[in-house]
């Protein structure tokens, strides 16, 4: 991976001033740094956390199966909010994926 300071458009700072990842922006830069943020481990602690507040289980189908914690928001990232999280299944986060995109 190479690292500039200048970016272009559509690129990710993680620059405190630059927003790690704008709304959505991330599942069209895959590569970018909203990946390198969920392989940290700050992000896996607030994760971990999100699980236990939701007691190990979708907030939508009660499934204990292949749990995500999906950003509500991502104007926060970096900066989640408890309430920016829901614990879902990976059947139930690709539904509110599709469903927002429509």
């Amino acid at each position: 991976m190479r690292w500039t300071t200048q970016l272009r458009a559509g690129q990710l700072s993680l620059f405190p001033t630059g927003s790690l990842a704008p709304c959505r922006q991330h599942h069209d830069h895959r590569q970018g740094m909203y990946r390198v943020w969920l392989s940290t481990p700050q992000w896996r602690c607030r994760r971990t956390a999100a699980l236990e507040r939701g007691g190990y289980r979708c907030t939508n189908c009660g499934s204990e199966a292949a749990l995500v914690a999906h950003h509500e928001r991502y104007d926060h990232v970096r900066d989640e909010w408890p309430d920016d999280l829901r614990v879902l299944c990976w059947d139930c986060h690709t539904r509110e994926h599709e469903r927002r995109a429509a």
